[in-house]
């Protein structure tokens, strides 16, 4: 069922009941009630009926209205009419309106042909060193090789292997959601020797055409570790990836149901979006830049993947620091809660991304659901949304939060706080630029910016730089002294990582930091 509805977050606050032509109760939609939302002056508009209609007359000018959609179970469709009720059980006014049902009567697991060229994916996104990768192979022209590449200081084949036999491999229409459900191709047999780090198993066939299959080697299982534990942000690179008609962020399945995103995508599937082609954007390959800086610097790391800090959370104990990568919105609750845990036990943490612990994220089995609009979780049943709805604001972690004011722009920062130590050794003064240009799209203040909040600062927190993006909207970048003795550091920028592979004076600044997050206390 699709309509209309303004006011705060909707689906908080309306209940729906549906009704058989004799009156009894066929289905029930129960609010998100019981989520916290952010209290400022937009919010406190919308809880004026007056704003509501206004918001409504400008949106209808600017055909810019505001679409739900519900899913509802086949037992609803079994009558020619189907009454609905909906139910304000909120404490702020909702409009709601233009309700219709939108069917298909095709099936969703219905075939489709594949006639991509080339492509493929691998049963698990990380692994351990001397473990086995299953992949899974689309070969249309029956033969293809295999070159395994690792991303670090510079981009080295680890190993080749040539004229493997493949097939064409098709898939269902809801393989976005459900998976590609492919016969497994080949074996890939990590090293015991690999190094951790990001890998590419890179596919081709005689036609020249090719597809990445990027994982991660992870941490041996016992062993020492590194100082730093750095972790991708492979639940974004999932959440982009269009394979198969959707992602969360488009739906183009024809399917006559007009949705416009999907909310729950599979992981077992091609992902164009973890290419590492190229050096700008916001996904695996601009993440490329800072694990390349950390080998050239010589700081020692082991890399993980977002789901090994959902299925471990207390993995980090193992380390000293945490290093959250470019652009880290999804998080599960296991996921928040163990770096919590890690940061009240005294754990440092470098912020080199933007839009960071964002959304609230479900994980099961090998599928990945977020609810945007704010609903109840199929999953769990508990509301979905942003973290900061849910009663976490990130600014209490970070120090600092995702807005949209200077979406896609980039700039330098200016120096505010030169005397911090953060500074040692980079001659700047207060008002100084940094970080003027870079490799991913320009300046490193940029694409997608963290601010400070007044209302939720954390004691202590120094304002080192300030992006210098159009209408002051440029990145904050903040550092205190989390109440569990380690440290924060925070950029607030996806594109800082690629003016860091350029620029001494950023290059120079987050060696101190690893300097200072590596003493004894």
């Amino acid at each position: 069922m699709i309509f209309e509805a303004y006011g705060i977050a909707p689906l908080r606050g309306l209940r729906f009941r549906f009704y058989e032509p004799e009156g009894k109760i066929l289905h029930e939609i129960d609010s998100a009630k019981g989520s916290v939302l952010e209290d400022n002056l937009f919010s406190r508009n919308r809880k004026l009926p007056l704003m509501l209609q206004v918001e409504y007359m400008i949106r209808i000018l600017l055909r810019r209205n505001i679409f739900f959609v519900i899913e509802l179970p086949l037992s609803c469709l079994q009558y020619s009419q189907l009454a609905v009720n909906v139910e304000n059980i909120g404490d702020v006014p909702i409009a709601t309106g233009n309700f219709r049902l939108s069917t298909s009567t095709l099936a969703p697991d219905r075939p489709e042909q594949n006639l991509h060229p080339i492509e493929g994916y691998a049963d698990r996104i990380s692994v351990f060193p001397g473990e086995r990768l299953q992949l899974f192979v689309h070969a249309p022209r029956l033969h293809f090789a295999l070159t395994v590449l690792r991303h670090g200081a510079h981009e080295q084949p680890v190993l080749h292997i040539g004229a493997i036999a493949g097939k064409p491999q098709h898939y269902a229409a809801n393989a976005y959601e459900e998976g590609a459900n492919w016969e497994p191709t080949w074996t890939l047999q990590v090293g015991p020797d690999w190094r951790s780090g990001m890998y590419t198993a890179r596919i081709a066939d005689d036609s020249g055409a090719t597809f990445d299959i990027t994982f991660i080697v992870k941490a041996p299982g016992t062993g020492t570790r590194a100082g730093v534990a750095v972790l991708a942000s492979t639940n974004t690179w999932l959440a982009y990836n269009p394979w198969g008609g959707a992602s969360l962020y488009r739906y183009d399945v024809d399917d006559g149901l007009a949705r416009q995103s999907a909310f729950r995508v599979h992981m077992h599937r091609p992902n164009p979006a973890a290419s590492m082609d190229g050096d700008d954007r916001h996904l695996a390959n601009a993440e490329k830049h800072i694990l390349r800086w950390l080998e050239q610097n010589g700081i020692d790391y082991d890399l993980y993947a977002d789901l090994d800090l959902h299925d471990t959370p207390d993995l980090l104990r193992q380390y000293s620091t945490l290093l959250i990568s470019t652009h880290s919105e999804y998080w599960t609750e296991a996921m928040y809660g163990g770096l919590e845990r890690f940061l009240a036990a005294g754990g440092n943490l470098v912020y080199l991304s933007g839009n960071g612990l964002y959304w609230k994220t479900e994980i099961r089995g090998h599928q990945l659901e977020v609810k945007y609009d704010g609903s109840r979780h199929t999953f769990s049943g508990e509301a979905g949304g942003r973290w900061r709805d849910c009663g976490r604001p990130e600014t209490q972690t970070l120090g600092i939060r995702f807005t949209k004011a200077g979406y896609k722009s980039t700039a330098p920062y200016k120096v505010l706080a030169p005397d911090h130590w953060i500074f040692d050794g980079t001659g700047v003064e207060k008002g100084t630029l940094i970080g003027r240009s870079g490799l991913n799209m320009g300046g490193a203040s940029g694409w997608e910016m963290d601010k400070i909040d007044a209302r939720s600062r954390p004691a202590g927190l120094v304002h080192l730089a300030k992006g210098t993006n159009r209408w002051r909207t440029g990145a904050d970048m903040t550092y205190f002294t989390h109440p569990g003795g380690g440290g924060v550091f925070s950029v607030g920028s996806i594109t800082f990582g690629g003016s860091l592979a350029i620029d001494p004076v950023l290059s120079r600044m987050l060696r101190n930091v690893f300097a200072r997050f590596a003493r004894p206390r």
